[in-house]
């Protein structure tokens, strides 16, 4: 079926007017009719304007078209991590935080885009190209190595087209999950997780004799089939400015394409991974029918009538793509309302006055999905790091304050510092280089290097990034939590993995379920209470458009400040800690990451938050007793000499470090442009330096400086110090170990309701009873009660045949059962009676005596668990696998070896 397409201007381009859908009321001239129930139209407003520019207080986000995803697997299947476990299984699924089995965005999103391709061009045919064009806007474009970008000649470019399509990894529903995970008792959250997995053989076919190859025998993890995952937040992106019923283009080529999808993962070919994905929730793809149900079962009978009827649709006219993804909710932090002389690269604003910044609120994050933030890459490994600075969270709290964010970042009004991890609701921060443990010292007792000590020896930092100083008083060490995921790039034709971008690589990121803080500092000209926002989902860092970067942000009130800041008394050496990274001018307008450079910037903001204009600032160095390691002095160590010289000798006799630091380069990327920013070399968070006044510094200058922070983009969250940090002030320090910072699910007894869950433990459950009608039948006096030793090959073989079941049975019947022994004869004399108590009429329930021998002393709690008839059935099974049990492991008799 080919669309006959209108060439016509494209909406929302251009003044054109949005046009009436076929067999579908439209709006009148002017206005934007909202299509479907997440299709709201929004206010007016400008094309080329920003929208956190043109926002009010009660105006609301232009919804974008959101759907759900649900993907029931209907055989086994495997999205391998490419690594094998142990000696004995080649192949493993890929696993989620809470070990078990989940889809990643990215493998259905590269599903999707190759099948609506194939959508598209039967939409087209061979005169036009207009579904080729929403195709590219949908799922973006690529022409580094892509073969769609030919096809729509207006999106080839040098620089790739973003997809407007935005998803996230399916994963089993919440309610399972959460019943899974506190699972306890005889079965536990392992066994559940286990349950959820298979086993299955592999071989590799000979080319040339078409027989299997020796040696070759593999065993593969494959996830469990009849899983259900799903995801309900999943969306297409639109400008503000294009109609929303000028969208559905996008959804039909999203729904045609799940249709046609079949198999998901590896092993399609031979029959793995068979999927059953129509059931894609789309809402008011048909107005006014049924197929907008949210019941997930009536998508089954709805889903083929709807799509055939925006076929139906598609034959008429339909509406361009916009020519541009999403805008972000903001510009630039930095991009002026207007040109200024101001607006240049070596420009930084001057600081407010003393006291005017304060700590105004909080900005709490817990990451929902892994999360990729200011990344390293060394090899094939990309690294994320263990915070998230603060220009990434700028575009949230751009977005929270809205018109008139530019001019506070402008004016430096504003601050948003890095996200730190969160530990019993205090936050940490990065870990002073100057505290460290003795070498061969694995206690709790840190020692502070800046300090004077009796004897100097060589210190080591600990393994956690993070220092948190609880409400109780205690130190604490922290770190975040991270992940690591294999990932490769498959060609869309071989299906196989390709070479030359890349091949495998790895990432390591934050692992979801995890809180950091952000402190937002402003001046009293941020009147917008954030507090009132709700808390919503937000997507952040680096692939956030697949399956990384959820993370559900909400907003706070610092507790009030009550402590006065004392002040520093002239002579007197104070430490100067950076909590985030300094980014230091130098005299030439560069970046400068030096021990000078940073005191000449201490005595330029001292200067400037109203300390005395002859105030002069120098490094310090740490005295040295006699009996210590003899360092070298403060300035040789500036200039990097080894030993003292002449000018470094006495009278200052011995001294130690006034610093210590290390330098960092922070590599960034202008979305816009296209093209990476300059690299950014900075002092590293965690610097410490000893510093020494000529002048007493007031307590309101050192306030304000540790408000103001130093050096430039401080509006991003660089530049923030501490003045006498309270971690800095002994001798030594006693830090306990690392606390966590993850957070953990809340479930409800309703979730064992859950069907996927329910299919789960009833596997654990059979995989623990056989495992103890193993241990049971192992026994000999209790195997003998209902098997005895003297008992013929023969009859013995016919039980085994019995208990096993014929045919396509899968377990003896009641009736059969109680058969047995009568049947038995004069060897089984002693072992009927047992037996006619194991399969007795009515015993078939959570009181059957093979219950408390198989699970002695331990609460089964079947009937929170399951019905009757399902309990009816497991005890049914677990009689037959203790027989089962019972007859392969009969001795040999004396008869038996007689006879042979």
């Amino acid at each position: 079926m080919n669309a006959r397409s209108s060439r016509s201007k494209p909406s929302g381009q251009g003044g054109a007017q949005p046009r009436q859908r076929p067999g579908v009321a439209g709006p009148g001239p002017g206005q934007a009719q909202p299509h479907g129930e997440n299709a709201a139209s929004s206010p007016a407003s400008s094309p080329t304007a920003s929208p956190a520019l043109t926002r009010t207080d009660s105006q609301e986000d232009t919804p974008n078209f959101s759907f759900g995803v649900r993907v029931e697997f209907v055989s086994d299947w495997i999205i391998g991590t490419g690594s094998a476990r142990s000696r004995t299984l080649n192949q493993t699924c890929k696993r989620d935080r809470d070990g078990l089995p989940y889809l990643p965005a990215s493998t259905l999103i590269g599903l999707l885009r190759e099948h609506a391709w194939a959508a598209a061009e039967a939409l087209d045919g061979d005169q036009f190209t207009l579904w080729r064009e929403w195709h590219t806007y949908v799922f973006g474009s690529d022409p580094a190595g892509e073969r769609f970008a030919s096809a729509a000649p207006e999106y080839s470019r040098a620089v790739p087209t973003p997809a407007a399509l935005r998803g996230t990894s399916l994963h089993l529903p919440p309610a399972a999950r959460k019943a899974i995970a506190r699972a306890q008792g005889v079965v536990t959250s392992a066994d559940l997780c286990d349950s959820a997995f298979v086993i299955r053989p592999g071989i590799k076919i000979n080319d040339r004799t078409g027989t299997a190859s020796e040696d070759f025998l593999r065993a593969e993890e494959r996830a469990r089939a009849g899983l259900l995952l799903e995801a309900s937040d999943w969306e297409i992106a639109f400008p503000a400015s294009f109609p929303a019923v000028d969208r559905w283009p996008a959804a039909l080529l999203v729904a045609s394409a799940a249709r046609l999808i079949r198999g998901i993962g590896g092993k399609r070919r031979r029959g793995a991974g068979q999927v059953d994905l129509h059931a894609i929730r789309l809402p008011g793809l048909v107005p006014g029918s049924s197929f907008e149900a949210t019941d997930p079962n009536a998508f089954d009978g709805q889903f083929d009538e709807g799509l055939a009827k925006w076929f139906e649709a598609a034959n008429g006219e339909v509406p361009h793509p916009p020519r541009e993804t999403a805008e972000p909710r903001i510009s630039d932090p930095m991009r002026q309302e207007s040109p200024s002389p101001s607006d240049t690269f070596l420009h930084e604003p001057a600081p407010p006055p003393p006291a005017a910044l304060a700590h105004r609120f909080n900005l709490d994050i817990e990451t929902t999905s892994p999360v990729l933030v200011n990344v390293s890459t060394k090899g094939n490994t990309t690294t994320s790091a263990q915070a998230i600075p603060g220009a990434v969270l700028m575009g949230i709290v751009g977005h929270a304050i809205g018109k008139g964010f530019d001019g506070l970042v402008r004016d430096a009004q504003i601050i948003v510092t890095p996200a730190y991890p969160v530990v019993d609701e205090v936050r940490a921060v990065p870990w002073p280089l100057s505290l460290g443990r003795l070498k061969y010292d694995d206690g709790n007792e840190f020692v502070n290097a800046c300090s004077p000590q009796e004897s100097y020896e060589p210190l080591r930092p600990p393994d956690e990034p993070y220092l948190v100083h609880l409400r109780d008083g205690r130190w604490s060490k922290a770190g975040a939590d991270l992940v690591i995921e294999a990932r490769t790039v498959v060609d869309d034709a071989s299906g196989r993995t390709q070479a030359d971008r890349g091949g495998p690589y790895t990432i390591v990121a934050l692992a979801p379920g995890q809180q950091f803080r952000a402190e937002i500092w402003a001046t009293a000209e941020l009147t917008r209470d954030l507090t009132a926002i709700d808390a919503k989902t937000e997507r952040i860092g680096k692939k956030s458009k697949a399956d990384y970067g959820r993370a559900t942000v909400s907003w706070s009130k610092p507790p009030a400040a009550n402590a006065t800041v004392l002040p520093i008394a002239a002579n007197t050496p104070f430490t100067l800690y950076a909590e985030s990274d300094l980014v230091v001018p130098g005299p030439n307008g560069t970046h400068e990451p030096t021990p000078e450079a940073l005191v000449a910037a201490v005595q330029a903001a001292l200067r400037a938050a109203g300390a005395a204009d002859g105030i002069a600032v120098k490094m310090q160095p740490v005295e040295v007793p006699a009996t210590g390691r003899q360092l070298p002095h403060a300035d040789c160590a500036l200039s990097g000499s080894a030993t003292p010289t002449a000018d470094c000798a006495a009278p200052l006799a011995l001294a130690g470090p006034a610093f210590w630091y290390r330098v960092i380069r922070t590599e960034s990327w202008q979305k816009s442009w296209g093209l990476p920013r300059p690299s950014i070399l900075a002092i590293a968070a965690g610097s410490v330096f000893r510093l020494i006044a000529t002048e007493e510094i007031p307590g309101d200058v050192v306030a304000a400086l540790s408000a103001a922070g130093l050096g430039w983009r401080r509006a991003e969250g660089f530049g923030r110090v501490a003045i006498n940090s309270a971690a800095l002030t002994k001798q030594t320090l006693i830090v306990e170990p690392a606390a966590t910072t993850s957070s953990s699910p809340t479930p409800t007894d309703s979730d064992r309701a859950d069907p996927v869950y329910r299919r789960l433990a009833r596997v654990a459950w059979k995989n623990a009873i056989v495992d103890r009608a193993r241990t049971l039948a192992e026994n000999t006096a209790e195997r003998e009660k209902y098997v005895p030793g003297t008992c013929s090959p023969s009859q013995r073989g016919t039980l085994r045949e019995l208990i096993s079941g014929a045919g396509s049975r899968e377990c003896v019947t009641p009736d059969e059962m109680r058969q047995w022994p009568d049947a038995l004869g004069t060897p089984w004399s002693g072992a009927v009676k047992n037996l006619e108590t194991l399969l007795a009429p009515g015993s078939w329930d959570s009181e059957h005596i093979l219950w408390t021998k198989l699970f002695p002393g331990e609460p089964l709690q079947l009937k929170e668990y399951f019905s009757e008839t399902e309990i009816a059935a497991l005890t049914q099974f677990a009689v037959r696998a203790f027989l089962i049990e019972a007859l392969r492991d009969h001795p040999v008799s004396a008869n038996e070896g007689d006879a042979s």
